[in-house]
Order: C-alpha cells, then sequence, then structure tokens
C-alpha cells in the first residue's frame, strides 16, 4: 500500500513499450498523465507536468520514427 508518484520515465512502465502497442493497435485517443510528482520550487506542479507532457512527446515522436 505504498505509494509514490514518479515521472514517466521512473516507474515500473516502460513507456516506450506501452506507446509502440497503443501505436501496434490503433489506439486513436490521447495520452495524458494523471498525476505528477511533487517538486520544488516555483510552480512546482506546472513544471512537473510541463516535464511529464515533454517526455510523453518525446517518446511518441520515437514511436513515429518507426
Amino acid at each position: 500500500r505504498k505509494f509514490v508518484e514518479v515521472f514517466p520515465d521512473e516507474g515500473d512502465v516502460d513507456m516506450l513499450k506501452v506507446l509502440r502497442t497503443l501505436q501496434e493497435v490503433g489506439y486513436p485517443y490521447m495520452i495524458m498523465p494523471d498525476h505528477v510528482p511533487q517538486i520544488s520550487g516555483p510552480e512546482p506542479r506546472k513544471v512537473a507536468f510541463a516535464y511529464t507532457f515533454g517526455y510523453i512527446n518525446a517518446m511518441l515522436q520515437a514511436v513515429d520514427e518507426n
């Protein structure tokens, strides 16, 4: 029952593999993070989501290249 929020590149899920699988099955919907880790600094939530969306975008580009 111990749950810790992590960024997509830190978790147990291989995001690149997941996105490749979604592409293979023709998944037509959006990919959106549900939660992001808490970080420090100004606008921490916005910065955390910006990083997460940037990571997802980079992974989608990597999938599209194949």
